[in-house]
């Protein structure tokens, strides 16, 4: 088959990994921090010096810890591999049963049954081999032939496409 060329960006790679982010720590969860936040100063505020404000203070400090790292670990880990690319591009090939990516930083080949899930936006797609395993395939750049032919394939295999 013949290869499509994809080619990334580094502001590419940083909306990439903030949109993984964002649907990944949901809408809930900044919520409900915000929530024990305001209980938190409500209770200091009000003198209660129990174990419980300890507690509830203890679990606001480790879940902004959480949802800070999970950022950070993917920003930092997918803007080095993509500062370790001589050139920013890679060639995606789609087979009968899995596909390869391949540019001057490696190659890899990925089977169809691997793919958890494809999340799809504007200028690129997440392509998830685990919940928090992913590869990004930018689509800015590619013709509407060569994103038909992508998406077809994805539709061949029966994956999971949300958009």
């Amino acid at each position: 088959m013949t290869p499509i060329r994809i080619e990334y960006t580094e502001e590419l790679v940083k909306r990439a990994v903030f949109e993984f982010w964002k649907r990944t720590v949901g809408v809930g969860l900044p919520v409900a921090l915000m929530l024990m936040v305001v209980l938190f100063a409500y209770l200091i505020w009000s003198g209660d010096r129990t174990w419980m404000v300890g507690l509830l203070g203890t679990m606001i400090a480790l879940a902004i810890i959480v949802v800070v790292a999970v950022y950070l670990v993917h920003y930092r880990n997918s803007m080095q591999k993509f500062r370790n690319m001589r050139d920013p591009s890679a060639m995606l090939e789609l087979h009968d049963e899995h596909l390869n990516i391949k540019s001057d930083a490696g190659s890899g080949e990925v089977r169809k049954t691997l793919i958890t899930e494809v999340w799809v936006y504007a200028d690129f797609w997440l392509v998830f081999l685990s919940r928090s395993q992913f590869f990004t395939i930018p689509t800015t750049t590619l013709s509407l032939t060569d994103v038909g032919r992508v998406k077809s394939k994805f539709d061949e295999w029966g994956l999971k496409v949300i958009e």
